[in-house]
């Protein structure tokens, strides 16, 4: 059975300051049915709409599948944090691609 057009697709972006309704307007106008949040603290101080409860809350009322995946391909995984002196491996790179985030790729493609 064949991919629906576009289910290969992955795009990007980011809240900036918008209101919750530009940026729900902004994911319907490229189709977007699924939004995965991968910011490892998903909170705002300054745009709580985009706060993780918030945020999941507002997309389902516009019918948007939210799906956290900070834990998974976020920019500071925990096995990232090393105490030895050396460089962290980071999740989602070619050298520090692991588990979680081979995991957090196959739950976005089912």
């Amino acid at each position: 059975m064949a991919a629906p057009a576009g289910a290969d697709e992955l795009w990007s972006i980011g809240h900036s300051k918008h209101e919750i309704g530009h940026f729900i307007a902004l994911l319907r106008a490229h189709g977007i049915a699924t939004l995965a949040d991968v910011r490892t603290a998903p909170f705002s101080r300054y745009s709580p709409q985009f706060n993780r409860d918030a945020l999941a809350q507002s997309l389902a009322a516009a019918g948007i599948t939210y799906v956290f995946l900070g834990r998974e391909l976020g920019g500071k995984p925990e096995e990232s944090h090393r105490g030895d002196g050396a460089i962290p491996r980071r999740a989602g790179t070619a050298d520090g691609a692991g588990p979680r985030a081979a995991h957090g790729i196959h739950v976005q493609r089912g």
